[in-house]
C-alpha cells in the first residue's frame, strides 16, 4: 500500500496543501504576540515540540496536535530583541504528518527490529501509543512487553528498545481513496494512444499522457479528503 499512496503523494499534499508522511521538520515562524501558531504539517506529535524564540524555550499551554495549532497564554514573541531584529522568529522543531501505510507491524515472537521500524501492541487496549525502535534487536521468543502508557517511555521489546510515540498512519479512508484515483489513472493510461472517447458519429478527442495528473484529483475525491482538510 506504501508503494501505492506513493504513487499519488504529490496530488495529495497539493489538495490538503501539506506533507503527508511523517518527519521531522524546524519550522520558522514570523510572530509578534499572537497566542496561537499553526505548524505546516499535521497531525503533530504532542510531546515531540520544542519552540524557541530569541534563545528563550517557550512552551506550549495547549496543543492541537490533529491540526498542527500551538497555543500560548502568553504569547509566542518571547525574549527581547535585539536591535536588528524588527520582528521576533519563532523556531519550531516537531514531528509532523502519518507514518506511511505499511510502516507498522504488530507485535510478535520472532521479529527482526532495525532502528526506526514502528511497532505496535497486540491489542489497541494494552497502550494508546504506537512504539519506535530507538535500539535495533530482536522480539525474542518471550511474552509481550508491557507497553508503556506515557509518551515518551522507553520499553525491552526482546533485545530491542522501543519509545511510545504519539504518532498516527495514514487513515483508512485516504488509502481508499488513493486506491480510487490509482484505478482512475490506471484504466486512463491504459486506453490507446490518442484516444479517449468514441460516439456514433465518429468523434473522438487525443488523450495527453500525464493529463490525468495534470488536472488534479477529481471532484469526488476532492471531496472524500474533507475530513483531513484543515480549514481554520
Amino acid at each position: 500500500m506504501a508503494a501505492l499512496l506513493e504513487r499519488v503523494r504529490g496530488l495529495f499534499e497539493g489538495e490538503l496543501g501539506r506533507p503527508l508522511l511523517r518527519q521531522r521538520y524546524l519550522e520558522a515562524l514570523p510572530v509578534t504576540s499572537r497566542h496561537r501558531v499553526a505548524l505546516s504539517a499535521f497531525p503533530v506529535d504532542a510531546y515531540q515540540v520544542t519552540a524557541e524564540a530569541y534563545d528563550e524555550t517557550l512552551d506550549a499551554d495547549a496543543i492541537d496536535p490533529a491540526a498542527g495549532i500551538l497555543y500560548r497564554n502568553a504569547g509566542w514573541s518571547g525574549g527581547t530583541a535585539g536591535p536588528e531584529e524588527a520582528e521576533p522568529e519563532l523556531e519550531v522543531t516537531y514531528h509532523g504528518g502519518w507514518l506511511p501505510p505499511d510502516a507498522v507491524q504488530t507485535w510478535a515472537t520472532g521479529l527482526t527490529l532495525a532502528a526506526g521500524a514502528w511497532l505496535r501492541p497486540s491489542s489497541p487496549a494494552l497502550s494508546p501509543w504506537l512504539f519506535e525502535v530507538t535500539t535495533a534487536g530482536a522480539s525474542g521468543a518471550g511474552p509481550e512487553p508491557v507497553w508503556p502508557t506515557t509518551a515518551g517511555a522507553t520499553v525491552a521489546v526482546g533485545t530491542a528498545t522501543a519509545t511510545a510515540r504519539d504518532a498516527v498512519e495514514v487513515p483508512a479512508g485516504v488509502q481508499a481513496v488513493a486506491l480510487y484515483v490509482l484505478g482512475l489513472l490506471y484504466s486512463a493510461r491504459k486506453r490507446e494512444a490518442g484516444l479517449t472517447s468514441l460516439s456514433a458519429d465518429g468523434f473522438s478527442a487525443s488523450w495527453a499522457p500525464g493529463a490525468a495528473l495534470a488536472a488534479g484529483l477529481p471532484e469526488e475525491a476532492r471531496r472524500a479528503l474533507d475530513p483531513w482538510r484543515f480549514a481554520g
